[in-house]
């Protein structure tokens, strides 16, 4: 990719340490940029490079004008928007977009990695068995994604709200994108994004299906947004599963939503466990077999809370075996209530409503600084 920008007029933004580097590895291409641009106005130079303010872009010609984004993570959502309030997104480049994605870091445990959008290149039609949730058929991988995103657009339609209107959507919690991947064709026109800590999978929808923007996170807090960059957050089988940090994981999820966007956010609550867990476990089940998450409560003693709902945030299934990814959390209406309430005024509750298991809880972002 580097070598394709020869004879192109190549600004790097971000006149920092990844600038630099990345400035290195062009060189060695054999491919020198124009100039550096950055907010900071004390810098002035590198090397033999002039660091320039944003607004010298105006002068160049669109045609012949690439900008890579180079700084760290966290600031590349806003340098993004002040490049397309320039009126310069046709002309926008990210550092990641030239590096070869086969040549991957093994250490991801601090870093964030992305892939932007590639329309030209083809996506395959799922993934290999080891990169899915359940060891699913190609079949009812596919099939069950786009149950779970007409569910999603019939709820907001429900409750009056227009895809499109929300302009970018996240799935927070995307894994290899069984669901994300069903937005693309939709007629409604949003900006797609997705963000997981499994990174094998995530590499190979970013490779595959490259009209998706998508980041590998870290297990705590903070996402690389700016503040209020999506209109639409949804995370299915998250907070179900997610013993660390979920409060914080709350209140950084409302950081990017804007002021009267929305979160999706799905529960194992008292209403998934009154209509699926307590007939089983109190005996008086009809069905001749039994959810993983029946199991995990018997195995770790704890029907007894669990029937009498003497819960308000409880952990059961492998979490105690030491495996914290596959653990099972169960949380009582009442604390979703009190984890959510200073960020979300809620607006809908749909029983069973991912996966006919899960309660769908549907939160409108308050008008309020975080």
């Amino acid at each position: 990719m580097l070598k394709q920008l020869k004879g192109k007029t190549v600004v790097l933004f971000g006149a920092g340490r990844e600038g630099k580097n990345l400035l290195s590895k062009m060189i060695d291409n054999e491919v020198r940029p124009s100039y550096f641009v950055d907010n900071d106005k004390n810098k002035k130079t590198i090397g033999e490079f002039s660091v320039v303010s944003p607004e010298v872009l105006l002068s160049e010609s669109k045609e012949n004008l690439s900008v890579i984004i180079t700084p760290e993570a966290p600031f590349y959502a806003d340098i993004e928007t002040q490049i397309i309030n320039l009126g310069l997104s046709e002309c926008l480049l990210r550092k990641e977009d030239l590096r070869d994605s086969r040549q991957l870091p093994n250490d991801l445990s601090n870093s964030y990695w992305f892939r932007m959008s590639d329309p030209n290149l083809k996506k395959p039609l799922t993934p290999p068995v080891e990169l899915t949730e359940w060891k699913e058929s190609p079949e009812h991988h596919l099939e069950q994604g786009e149950r779970e995103v007409e569910k999603i657009c019939e709820v907001l339609g429900q409750n009056n709200i227009e895809l499109e209107s929300l302009e970018r959507v996240l799935e927070f919690g995307c894994s290899n994108c069984r669901i994300l991947r069903h937005f693309i064709d939709r007629p409604e026109r949003v900006s797609l994004w997705g963000t997981d800590i499994q990174a094998k999978k995530v590499f190979w929808a970013m490779e595959n299906l490259t009209e998706l923007n998508l980041i590998v996170n870290s297990i705590a807090p903070p996402l690389p947004f700016c503040d209020g960059y999506f209109g639409l957050i949804y995370a299915t089988s998250v907070f179900t599963h997610l013993v660390n940090y979920h409060t914080a994981w709350v209140a950084e999820l409302a950081r990017v939503i804007r002021p009267g966007g929305y979160a999706y956010l799905t529960f194992h609550d008292e209403i998934c466990i009154k209509k699926h867990i307590t007939d089983s476990l109190t005996g008086t089940s009809t069905k001749n077999w039994e959810y993983n998450l029946t199991r995990d409560i018997r195995e770790n003693g704890l029907e007894e809370k669990v029937i009498r709902f003497d819960f308000d945030f409880l952990i059961c299934g492998s979490y105690y075996g030491g495996k914290t990814a596959q653990s099972n959390v169960l949380m009582s209406g009442r604390y979703i209530s009190k984890i959510t309430e200073q960020f979300f005024e809620r607006i809908d509750v749909i029983p069973d409503g991912h996966s006919n298991w899960q309660t769908v809880y549907l939160f409108r972002r308050k008008q309020t600084d975080i």
